[in-house]
């Protein structure tokens, strides 16, 4: 009998990934999806949860990889895939895998899949061994999948509570055993929803621990669907600097809106040194000429402005913006 496998991508929010936050966001390849139709996502990956398979597998893995949804053989890898949000214990989202390739085998016109904040990857592939994961046809789950970690990566439900022991499924891409998913129980997302859904899981789950309290890459993620929504283009996120020499610094967003650029700084909270940080990084930004100086603005967005943060802002022409979270119901008297 042929066995079928199937790719889980498990994803993690987190500020230090090369390339930054949304080297880890779901949301942020999707809405490169969104404009590009095709998105790439790379990964490092182990052959454990082919289990006992594993010898054959990766002895026929180019096979394998280039044949995707092929009855073949003793196994095979199926075209749909999924992606595990790391943290939460859910399977979110899935989407249709178009290849699993390594980077010499991207051709010239695929380039344009791989968002910004993932092309540190391809400019430096240095130290960097995974595979380029080439997705369409993203989707969300109505109603998530609840995992169990195991070693095989093999442990799923789709109904009731599931322990979850591990925070990150440590590489374990692929799985054999998957419970059967309808078009009904499919969604189109919409990008207010995105958010919305964002920051109440982060609310309900995320203060359990010191690891999982709510961190700057959250804010970030929330705030970028909430910019995609207003019609920003999201230009790209990461390093700044003029020569390898330079002490690096990290921009949080740079996006675009009718020929104007504004790069973005965030805090949790509030943090006088932000205007000094973000002038610094528009300097540079101005410096190697990708932009020019009446093109740009600063903004900073913070859970809380001291009147010293917005005095240097101001001096400095840049925005200070404060988010905030509450609790909207809509229409509430109508609905009684």
């Amino acid at each position: 009998m042929t066995q079928e496998f199937r790719l889980i991508i498990p994803a993690k929010v987190y500020s230090n990934w090369s390339g930054g936050w949304a080297a880890g966001s779901i949301n942020a390849h999707y809405f490169h999806y969104l404009k590009n139709h095709k998105v790439f996502w790379y990964q490092h990956f182990s052959k454990k949860g082919f289990g006992v398979l594993k010898r054959e597998i990766k002895r026929n893995w180019d096979f394998l990889r280039f044949n995707l949804g092929k009855k073949t053989g003793k196994a095979f890898i199926s075209d749909i895939g999924y992606f595990y949000k790391t943290g939460t214990g859910n399977v979110t989202w899935q989407y249709k895998l178009e290849k699993i390739i390594e980077q010499n085998e991207i051709a010239p016109n695929e380039l344009q899949y791989i968002p910004s904040f993932r092309k540190i990857y391809y400019d430096d592939p240095i130290g960097h061994d995974g595979y380029w994961f080439l997705l369409s046809e993203m989707k969300k789950l109505r109603e998530p999948i609840k995992c169990l970690y195991g070693n095989e990566f093999s442990f799923l439900r789709k109904n009731g509570p599931v322990p979850i022991t591990g925070s990150h499924l440590r590489r374990n891409c692929f799985t054999s055993k998957f419970p059967a998913i309808d078009k009904e129980d499919l969604i189109e997302p919409k990008l207010e929803e995105l958010g919305d859904l964002h920051l109440k899981e982060w609310i309900i789950k995320g203060f359990k621990s010191s690891k999982e309290r709510f961190h700057e890459s959250n804010l970030q993620d929330a705030i970028l669907v909430e910019l995609l929504r207003k019609g920003y283009v999201f230009s790209k996120e990461g390093v700044v600097t003029e020569k390898e020499s330079d002490e690096k610094g990290r921009y949080d967003f740079l996006v675009r809106k009718k020929g104007i650029y504004y790069a973005i700084e965030t805090k949790l909270l509030d943090d006088p040194n932000a205007p000094e940080q973000l002038e610094e990084y528009i300097t540079k930004i101005i410096k190697r000429g990708e932009i020019q100086k009446d093109k740009i603005k600063g903004v900073i967005i913070c859970g809380r402005a001291s009147s010293e943060t917005r005095e240097k802002a101001e001096k400095k022409e840049f925005k200070v913006l404060e988010y905030k979270i509450n609790i909207n119901i809509p229409s509430i008297i109508e609905n009684l």
